[in-house]
């Protein structure tokens, strides 16, 4: 068996950011073993035979930390593009700016004021919230709940909102003020847009996945692929791949997720086995659509909550590099988020998703579709269900103890701590922590 002073299970974000830490800190004994034959996890990009790029969602680049952004100049120097966001929320009537419960004032007259009287009234009453449904009723009021708040999400988590915790959401959705909201609408003046990727980059060439693959130089060869973790000792610190090959670490950072690895430990508490099983998520479907001609409207994503509309995003995915589509074309990228582990007809998708495209008003002619991209990961989203707290607490406390750090969208488990930048830095503080005794700030 070989023996790795520190051992990374997935070359994702979470992954990568542990690998480039442990070449700056000069550790000479790690290795990350990716399962896949490429790095990015479903931070990756792909180019299809009709010459598109093709991202996992909806992924651009920004930076909340000063580490990152550094990182990002040294990684990407001058290969990016720098956008400012144009973000909006379709409805019936037009398309309004994100974030909806925000410019509610370009709603039409009645319904704006609908919007805002239950607003008003919303705040007054005693708050009581046990669960996600009563926080938006309280954050927003009825009405915008009814126009986008409840059926964006019900769509986006294909679980109920009485089901779901409402921290995630207090921590990263704006909240609209009503007297703001009112001098909106009587002097004109917009809201500023609000949200940490107001501002983001997008590599020039290669997708966002490009990012992830500038990181091969630094990482070299401690990069091993088609590597799958099948089993973990953590009495040994070992742990067993399916090609048969064994190695053992001191420390070992996962980004597997977290009721995977769970599953892959032996002899753990039956404990941790009840709690991994309260942990939910859900499944998802991107689809791209290379089209002839230009788009219908110039926006970086635009939100759904629609009856009838079978994905909660879409994006102009040409629009963050000229790269990304043909000389002539364009190409869209459309979210859809399934039960978990639901299969479905990919075809049939495919089509409900170009018809919803169509009597949207965001592609005009089918018929000028000429390239289809589809991907379909069982694991989109972590799901901030009610029980998922408690139940993280007493997994993540029986792993850290067993020098087993469990980082990333996944291996967090935590919506709020899932973009690229978060789990980036989850993999850094995680080997800050193990080599140099420090506080982890991110992960919570």
């Amino acid at each position: 068996m070989k023996r790795k002073k520190i051992l990374i299970l997935g070359a994702g974000p979470a992954g990568i950011g542990a690998g480039f830490r442990l070449k700056e800190q000069g550790i000479p004994s790690w290795a990350i073993c990716e399962e896949k034959s490429y790095v990015g996890g479903l931070s990756t990009s792909f180019r299809d035979e009709s010459g598109f790029t093709w991202d996992i969602g909806g992924h651009v680049i920004f930076s909340r930390y000063e580490y990152f952004s550094r990182m990002l100049g040294k990684i990407l120097k001058n290969d990016y593009y720098r956008h400012t966001r144009k973000s909006s929320v379709w409805t019936p009537a037009g398309l309004v700016d994100y974030p909806f419960q925000n410019n509610i004032s370009q709603l039409h007259r009645e319904d704006y004021l609908k919007c805002l009287g239950d607003l008003v009234s919303a705040r007054e009453r005693q708050p009581r919230m046990k669960n996600f449904r009563d926080w938006t009723d309280y954050t927003f009021g009825k009405e915008i709940c009814r126009q986008f708040i409840l059926p964006f999400n019900r769509n986006m988590w294909q679980t109920e909102p009485e089901k779901m915790d409402f921290g995630w959401a207090d921590k990263t959705v704006a909240k609209p003020d009503a007297k703001e909201l009112f001098r909106q609408y009587i002097t004109g003046r917009e809201i500023k847009p609000a949200g940490y990727n107001r501002s983001f980059l997008y590599p020039k060439n290669g997708g966002t996945g490009a990012l992830w693959r500038k990181f091969l130089p630094e990482i070299g060869t401690h990069l091993n692929y088609n590597l799958k973790a099948v089993s973990v000792d953590p009495d040994l610190r070992s742990v067993k791949f399916s090609d048969g090959s064994e190695i053992c670490y001191d420390a070992l950072i996962s980004t597997v997720p977290l009721n995977l690895l769970v599953k892959m430990i032996r002899r753990k508490p039956e404990k941790i086995s009840r709690d991994a099983k309260q942990l939910a998520w859900n499944s998802g479907i991107v689809t791209g659509l290379g089209i002839r001609g230009n788009p219908a409207e110039d926006f970086s994503w635009i939100y759904f909550g629609a009856k009838g509309v079978p994905f909660f995003r879409v994006s102009l995915y040409s629009g963050y590099s000229p790269s990304n589509a043909p000389s002539g074309t364009f190409s869209i990228l459309a979210e859809l988020s399934l039960p978990a582990g639901k299969k479905v007809d990919m075809n049939a998708k495919t089509r409900q998703t170009v018809a919803g495209l169509v009597n949207s008003g965001i592609i005009r002619d089918k018929r000028k579709i000429i390239s289809r991209f589809n991907f379909y990961s069982e694991y989109f989203y972590p799901v901030p269900t009610l029980s998922r707290d408690s139940a993280l607490s007493g997994i993540q406390e029986y792993l850290m103890r067993q020098e087993l750090f469990s980082r990333g969208r996944f291996g967090a488990w935590k919506y709020e701590l899932s973009s690229m930048d978060q789990s980036f830095m989850m993999g850094k503080e995680a080997v800050d922590r193990i080599v140099c005794g420090t506080t982890e700030l991110v992960f919570e």
